[in-house]
């Protein structure tokens, strides 16, 4: 044979030691790059980021090349990693206002805006990409990385399920493949990267080709699955638009939610059946800011789990429900709470009817309440034909029996913090309302200095000085509504009298806010509500009582606890032109009004000289105001949308469980414990190490059997993997007995033994032990080596 020059061997004994030295980093690399693209690229479609996904496959890429490049040995790995720290803070300088930006733009995303997460797109794609492949080579290079890396991926998979959009889990392949590649390496099999990613890649492929094209599933698994699905996103994640109840969907609102006024027609669709003991108003829809035009909510668009605890005290200051003190609750007949039975028979929004103050609330599973600042309740859903709950409350108004003296002992009794700042929001009026509104609040309540007194005499006035009617001229849109109302029109329906009772009320300085909702009066402890039912009212706030209903509409002299016929019809006797069924004829709509929500609409009562007789109206002198204020400002921005589903939420944390449980897995590593202990304790670690994994196999260490005899009966039931001519865990149980009983200090070949025992143990159990024995491992520690026999 012809012998090899000897520098021809030489130069091949350095390129092969050259390769060997490349392929520990290069299949880190490989892996990172597998797993950071697998999970950044469903990351990155779901939180709809706007950079081309090619472009997250290069960022991928490039992270893994240096992060390689890197942990190469020598003088290479030093300039590797000063070059990547250098491109890494150009980069950073480069996209610094951007990456300030981003946690804002991640609050935003939470509160359903997602634009500025897609203006800074490429920042918020190349830190997602970065992040996680920096994760993936970390990972790889970790006893316990596959473990974790499954966490992530399944975090991944459920966050993917979670969404409901299954194109993105082809996405998710490239993290499958890496942990294969990971799970076989970390085998202890000897086999290499090049002979394990070939096969790996083709089992990946062909379980993903035979998975059906439509999904097979057995229907009551799948629907206990969305059962599931939809349970966790009601009671934790719901943040998705909702469905507002309105009087426009009932024909009260002819002009849009925008505009008050108009010929008004009720429909006569059946909306739900209330059983109750008695008449009560049933809120849906609390509205605070009047801008002229219309009422709108300029509350925060934040609600509230209505089971959690954490909101008890809010609850209770919403509702009322410590007020006044529990003193003047308990003699008073007026807080004797009765129940109200809903059932809807219709479709509709998702707010739920209920009076203004309620102690307890009972729904089915599937109807979860939440709730807002303003003090409406709703569920995740719109309501279904079907769906009922059941309150509990004390439904009293302001024409109940013994509502003035309880007002007049919270005022002088209770001490109420909260008025002043609901004073301040509650009382708040556009300059378009005309002076001659206030003027005639005054001359109205003119010697009255208790506000319910003044509160009744504006509630008497509307009802008696101006008459129902269905059939409301178009106000002008340059024109204050309720100026217009009172001072013109003369005329209206419920939304009319609510709105000129809440303005003369603020000008007065009572706190009032608007209420939409039904009238409910039941007929033998049954009522059914149609549109005729829908109404509006208003509540004004007294200091140390709360809020108190008030409905100003003509027909409810008697309050809706006393009240024998439903809102939107009239009383028994009246005009000829009431038709049999006790309803008024509605007048006909330009465009019929749209289907949804019903609420109960005021009585119609005709008109009479001798009512404006009996309290005549003063005569508004105050001259008009000038032009610009008889036109209505600009009226607020509405609310932001509510936010879509906080899924990526959800995997932002199971991301740090999973980092929480990955440094745990790294803190009570035998080694890293070992580091922080003397030679002697660290030998013991080794021990209790061993016996951790020892118990995760099956074989936990005898009462009266010592370490060498515990060890040799182990190796004799691990043969393959830690027997041999010499053993391997009976120099570790020698060791240990010298220590404990001799009083021999470890030596240094003792502690090489244990790591080596260890790491053999390790390799030869299955991934159920593994886990077994990690899971112990990261609860209790390695264990207490002071208690070693």
């Amino acid at each position: 044979m012809k012998k090899q020059p000897r520098a021809s061997v030489e130069s091949a004994g350095a390129l092969s030691r050259f390769v060997v030295t490349l392929a520990g980093p290069a299949g880190n690399g490989l892996i990172a790059l597998l797993l950071g693209s697998g999970l950044a690229l469903p990351v990155h479609a779901a939180l709809g980021l706007i950079t081309p996904a090619p472009q997250v496959v290069w960022w991928c890429l490039g992270a893994a090349a240096a992060l390689s490049a890197a942990r190469l040995p020598r003088w290479w790995g030093r300039a590797a990693t000063a070059i990547l720290l250098l491109a890494v803070t150009g980069w950073a300088a480069l996209h610094w206002i951007a990456l300030t930006a981003l946690p804002a733009a991640l609050v935003q995303l939470a509160q359903g805006r997602p634009v500025g997460l897609q203006i800074y797109s490429a920042a918020a794609t190349a830190t997602l990409c970065m992040g996680l492949t920096a994760v993936g080579f970390w990972l790889s290079r970790r006893s316990v990385g596959f473990h974790i890396a499954t966490s992530l991926t399944l975090a991944v998979l459920l966050s993917v399920w979670f969404h409901g959009d299954r194109s993105l889990l082809p996405l998710c392949l490239p993290a499958l493949l890496a942990l294969c590649v990971m799970y076989a390496l970390s085998s202890g099999s000897g086999a290499s990267m090049g002979r394990v990613l070939p096969m790996a890649a083709l089992a990946v492929l062909v379980a993903y080709l035979l998975l059906p094209s439509q999904p097979l599933t057995m229907p009551s698994l799948e629907k206990a699955a969305d059962s599931l699905r939809q349970t966790l996103y009601d009671y934790l994640f719901f943040t998705e638009p909702r469905t507002v109840f309105s009087l426009q969907n009932e024909g009260f609102m002819p002009m849009g939610a925008q505009q008050l006024g108009g010929p008004a027609n009720p429909n006569d669709r059946e909306f739900m059946r209330v059983r109750t003991d008695r008449p009560v108003l049933l809120r849906g829809t609390v509205k605070d800011t009047y801008t002229g035009l219309s009422w709108q909510d300029s509350a925060s668009g934040r609600r509230y789990l209505y089971i959690d605890p954490r909101y008890a005290a809010l609850r209770e200051s919403l509702w009322d429900l410590a007020r006044p003190s529990a003193a003047l609750r308990r003699i008073s007949p007026l807080f004797a709470g009765s129940d109200i039975e809903v059932a809807f028979t219709s479709a509709g929004t998702s707010t739920l009817f209920l009076p203004q103050r309620f102690t307890a609330l009972r729904a089915g599973t599937d109807m979860v309440p939440y709730f807002n600042v303003t003090s409406e309740v709703f569920i995740t859903r719109d309501v279904a034909p079907g769906d009922r709950y059941t309150v509990s409350g004390a439904p009293f108004t302001a024409d109940s029996p013994g509502i003035a003296e309880m007002l007049a002992q919270s005022a002088i009794q209770e001490d109420d913090a909260a008025y002043a700042a609901l004073a301040e929001r509650y009382t708040q009026l556009p300059q378009a309302v005309d002076p001659r509104v206030t003027a005639l609040a005054h001359s109205i309540t003119e010697g009255l200095q208790d506000p319910y007194e003044q509160a009744i005499a504006l509630t008497a006035h509307l009802r008696r000085a101006y008459p129902y009617a269905l059939d409301q001229d178009v106000p002008p849109n340059n024109r204050d509504f309720v100026s217009w109302f009172l001072l013109e029109e003369r005329k209206g329906y419920c939304t009319s009298f609510a709105s000129a009772l809440a303005v003369m009320g603020r000008s007065l300085g009572l706190p009032a806010r608007y209420i939409e909702g039904y009238m409910v009066t039941p007929e033998n402890g049954t009522a059914s509500v149609t549109g005729w039912q829908a109404h509006a009212w208003v509540e004004i706030y007294f200091s140390g009582f709360g809020w108190l209903s008030f409905d100003p509409t003509p027909g409810q002299e008697d309050g809706p606890n006393d009240l024998q016929n439903g809102d939107g019809q009239p009383p028994p006797g009246d005009s000829d032109d009431t038709p049999p069924d006790g309803r008024p004829t509605p007048q006909p709509t330009p465009t019929p009004p749209p289907e949804g929500e019903t609420q109960p609409s005021p009585q119609p009562t005709p008109e009479s000289d001798e009512q404006d007789d009996t309290l005549p109206t003063p005569a508004p002198t105050p001259s008009p105001p000038p032009e610009q204020d008889n036109t209505p400002p600009p009226e607020p921005p509405p609310p932001p949308p509510n936010p879509p589903a906080l899924w990526p939420w959800l995997l932002l944390l199971l991301l740090l469980l999973s980092g929480v449980l990955a440094w745990r897995a790294t803190a009570t590593h035998p080694r890293r414990v070992c580091a922080r202990r003397a030679p002697d304790e660290a030998l013991l670690v080794w021990y209790r190490a061993l016996t951790l994994l020892l118990c995760a196999q099956g074989l936990p260490p005898l009462p009266s059997e010592s370490p060498v005899a515990y060890l040799r009966r182990a190796e004799s039931a691990n043969p393959k993997q830690v027997s041999g001519r010499k053993g391997k865990l009976t120099p570790v149980g020698y060791a240990v007995a010298a220590l404990r009983y001799g009083g021999h200090a470890a030596s240094a070949r003792a502690l090489i033994n244990g790591e080596r025992a260890y790491a053999l143990l390790w390799q030869g159990m299955n991934l159920r032990q593994k886990t077994k024995a990690l899971a112990r491992r990261m609860l209790r520690g390695v264990g207490d080596v002071r208690r070693i026999p």
